[in-house]
């Protein structure tokens, strides 16, 4: 196995509490389109990326597709919305891990599917909750945003336009993940990934991955980045 060298963080569900702010978005956008979905239905799509989400639930649901931007309008200002009025904390070890990769002199990366505006203003959120008021977006060597890249997660694209912007190759790093769409898409990019489910998440499919921790703070007490 080659020498570790970079470690790729995901951010919503991962870093950040974020997925039942995604939740409530699409139930805002069911509000808007006087349909129900459900919690389930829902969750069946966390990781995957917003646009192709909301191109489902319009097929499911038999909206017509003109009504695209409209619909993709409601969901992106809802989360917006979401991020605005509810304080954030860092997921259970996250500051923790991203800190013990710095310690290690390891190059970091953050890898999302939010688009730019929202990811920043979920780490400026967390930031604000974080020991002593860190500015975790100021701990990353590199970010890569879903409003980037054409193809997101499960695509491999957005992993290894991380990996050029750290000047390392596949071999040499590791992914964090919560979802299996995650998963998939570090996996085709040729990453090693540690999977950390979340309660949105914990019922997907983590054949894929490497190994499994219950926290980031279990991924550093057993020394999983290695």
């Amino acid at each position: 196995m080659a020498e570790l060298e970079a470690v790729l963080f995901d951010l919503d569900g991962l870093l950040a509490d974020t997925e039942e702010l995604h939740v409530t978005a699409y139930e805002a956008v069911g509000g808007y389109l006087d349909i129900d979905l459900d919690r389930v239905y829902i969750c069946s799509f966390i990781g995957g990326p917003t646009r192709e989400n909301i191109k489902r639930v319009m097929r499911d649901y038999a909206v017509p597709m003109d009504r695209f931007d409209e619909i993709l309008k409601v969901r992106y200002d809802s989360y917006m919305a979401a991020i605005r009025s509810t304080p954030l904390e860092p997921m259970y070890g996250a500051l923790d891990c991203i800190l013990d990769v710095k310690e290690r002199a390891f190059k970091s990366a953050l890898v999302t599917s939010s688009i730019r505006e929202h990811a920043l203003a979920v780490l400026d959120n967390i930031s604000q909750h974080a020991d002593h008021g860190r500015d975790i977006a100021a701990l990353f060597d590199a970010m890569v945003f879903g409003d980037e890249l054409e193809h997101l997660k499960p695509a491999p694209d957005i992993y290894i336009e991380a990996l050029q912007r750290l000047t390392t190759v596949a071999e040499r790093g590791v992914a964090l993940e919560d979802s299996a769409f995650g998963v998939l898409s570090a996996k085709r990019a040729g990453l090693r990934v540690i999977a950390v489910p979340g309660p949105h998440t914990e019922g997907q499919d983590f054949s894929m991955a490497d190994a499994v921790a219950s926290s980031l703070a279990e991924v550093v007490e057993r020394r999983l980045i290695a």
